[in-house]
């Protein structure tokens, strides 16, 4: 027999809807009575799902943590290790800096000290030079003042007339003597006597007598008789000059030959004082020397003129400068004015140029 399931009863799926939404409906309402009564918290609920969420989350986040902090650090290390080096770097650009300040301190100091020394160089030079030309003033008013001194004659005289000697020529023809004066000096090795040409030569219009021999008197130590010989006597007429040679002087000779410091190097002015010494021929025949005393009154070429009384006799003998005290030249001829009688002294230097 066929059972007709449609008929009479419920289908099987829709009692179990049916059924479902019982259970459904009953649940909600325990839910809202639970509530209600205060018996069912929703936040409670909430917050034990949280905290399971978190709680099943918490591992990973501990292991971000960790893998931040060491993140943190090592960028915290590498900001401190650029740090550190800008740092030496800036200490580097300051020590740098301060050495090349320092270099060129140095460099100022040491240009400093340089010019310095230059300058205390050149402050030492004008000391120098500022003293020599004190020392230099200092000697001319000396000799200023030595010239103005009272010229003591006498000292003169002594000093000079050991050198002044007097010269006796005899000729034969014509026959007769010469009496005359001259000064004896070295020249070179050799001791000559300067003197006067006429006094050592007989000339005339027509003819030069040369004599026979000449005796060269010392005072205080006796004469040298000199025979003539032409390598022994010369003379230049135009100058007035004549030389004796001494060819072998004995020594109280040799330490009369006066030196080259004692004659003039200046030229003296007109109205200066000088003082002829010789043999004139007056007073005890002329054998004691003699002194003429006279001013420089011009000049004439090589020659000074002088007002000193120069005769025959101390022709050719010592012209000597007191200002200075040297001896300026050769005596010579006197030339005889309207007024007065001037002599001549040739100069010393205009004796030395001759050749």
């Amino acid at each position: 027999m066929k059972i007709n399931m449609n008929k009479g009863f419920i289908q099987i799926p829709i009692l179990i809807a049916i059924i479902a939404s019982v259970i459904v409906v009953s649940a909600i309402t325990t839910v809202v009575i639970l509530y209600s009564t205060g018996n069912l918290s929703f936040n409670n609920q909430t917050a034990s799902l949280s905290e399971i969420v978190e709680n099943g989350k918490e591992p990973q986040k501990e292991e971000q943590l960790v893998q931040e902090e060491e993140n943190q650090d090592n960028q915290n290390k590498d900001e401190e290790e650029i740090s550190q080096t800008e740092r030496e770097l800036e200490q580097l650009k300051l020590e740098t800096e301060k050495a090349k300040q320092e270099a060129e301190k140095a460099k100022t100091e040491a240009e400093r000290l340089k010019a310095q020394q230059i300058a205390q160089e050149l402050t030492e030079k004008q000391r120098k030079l500022e003293e020599r030309q004190k020392e230099e003033e200092i000697k001319k008013l000396l000799g200023k003042a030595k010239s103005q001194e009272p010229v003591d004659l006498a000292s003169v005289i002594k000093q000079w007339k050991s050198y002044v000697v007097r010269i006796d020529c005899e000729f034969d023809n014509p026959s007769g003597n010469k009496v005359g004066s001259g000064l004896i000096f070295l020249n070179g090795e050799k001791s000559i006597v300067l003197t006067n040409a006429h006094v050592i030569f007989h000339t005339t219009s027509y003819a030069e007598t040369v004599p026979t021999f000449c005796n060269v008197s010392f005072p205080g130590h006796g004469y040298l008789e000199i025979k003539y010989s032409n390598k022994i006597f010369s003379y230049i007429l135009e100058k007035d000059i004549g030389i004796i040679k001494i060819e072998k002087p004995d020594d109280y000779i040799n330490t009369l030959t006066f030196p080259s410091s004692h004659l003039c190097t200046e030229k003296p002015a007109i109205g200066d004082s000088v003082v002829i010494l010789g043999y004139p021929g007056i007073g005890a025949g002329g054998l004691n020397i003699t002194a003429t005393e006279g001013i420089i009154s011009g000049y004439e070429g090589d020659y000074f003129i002088t007002s000193a009384k120069v005769e025959q006799g101390n022709s050719g003998g010592a012209a000597i400068w007191l200002k200075n005290n040297c001896y300026l030249g050769v005596p010579t001829f006197a030339v005889v004015g309207n007024v007065e009688s001037l002599a001549r002294i040739l100069s010393i230097n205009a004796v030395a140029a001759i050749k």
